[in-house]
């Protein structure tokens, strides 16, 4: 498959897209806080960029009202309509995507339910999984140390999530209890969040109203709908084995001539 062609495809039909999902989408509230998160993660993927301890950077977005939070790639609206819409005008897989790493796709908590969260990502040439499971319930030891964070004051806390030992820094001057991804139940939000093995980091930019009316919409692209378990069988399988995910799927994946095979794999959920 040329890759270069694929692309175009997308890109060229993605305005036809655009019109129909407005009529396919849930208004999930207006946003009365917008957050952006700096996003880092380690790839230090062999002999790439000569250096050892190179880190993937995206920004997300985090949007609340005042019974949903939406975290979601800056992108991300973008990056699935292009795929949406290629596999709608084809019925072929979707286009490749280079951002397998540091993809935690998009995050609804108080969907499909209070009490319930729904994650969507784009696996690669699989296209878009989701699922829901209830919110996470975060055993926090709130600690006594702070530190200023965009001129608030934020205190320290750490748990354990899914494998994996996190510090978070939340301010209690923003009384809303979110944070990035499914992070949340503190009194406050959290503005910096790091895992113990300094894999993944979580940092704010920027946190305010948004000045102008920010919809909070969720759009009803098909996806294909899993368990959590199942959900990450499928991404440690895209990363340790990227020739053979794409195999299942009718593809041939090659970058510069050469095959995909396998690539580090820091999942944030180890369990």
């Amino acid at each position: 498959m040329n890759m270069k062609t694929l692309f175009a495809a997308a890109i060229m039909t993605c305005c036809t897209l655009a019109a129909s999902a407005q009529n396919d989408s849930t208004l999930l509230g207006m946003s009365e806080l917008h957050v952006n998160y700096q996003v880092a993660q380690l790839c230090d993927y062999p002999n790439q960029w000569r250096q050892d301890d190179w880190r993937d950077t995206l920004t997300y977005e985090l949007d609340i009202c005042d019974k949903v939070a939406h975290w979601q790639r800056d992108s991300w609206e973008r990056d699935v309509a292009y795929g949406w819409n290629y596999f709608q005008q084809t019925k072929k897989i979707w286009p490749f995507s280079m951002d397998t790493q540091a993809q935690l796709g998009e995050v609804v908590i108080g969907l499909p339910e209070k009490g319930q969260l729904t994650r969507r990502v784009i696996l690669d040439v699989a296209g878009l999984m989701e699922y829901s499971e209830p919110i996470p319930k975060m055993k926090w030891k709130v600690q006594s140390e702070h530190k200023d964070i965009l001129g608030y004051d934020c205190q320290r806390a750490t748990c354990e999530f899914r494998g994996r030992k996190w510090e978070a820094w939340f301010a209690a001057a923003i009384p809303a209890s979110y944070g990035p991804y499914k992070f949340g139940g503190l009194p406050g939000l959290i503005l910096d969040l790091e895992d113990s093995t300094h894999e993944w980091h979580f940092t704010a930019q920027a946190v305010g109203r948004p000045s102008t009316p920010r919809p909070m919409v969720y759009r009803h692209y098909e996806a294909k709908k899993m368990d959590h378990k199942r959900l990450m069988s499928k991404e440690k399988l895209l990363n340790l084995n990227h020739t053979a995910f794409a195999q299942d799927y009718g593809a041939t994946i090659k970058l510069d001539g050469f095959e995909i095979g396998s690539m580090p794999y820091y999942p944030l959920e180890m369990k």
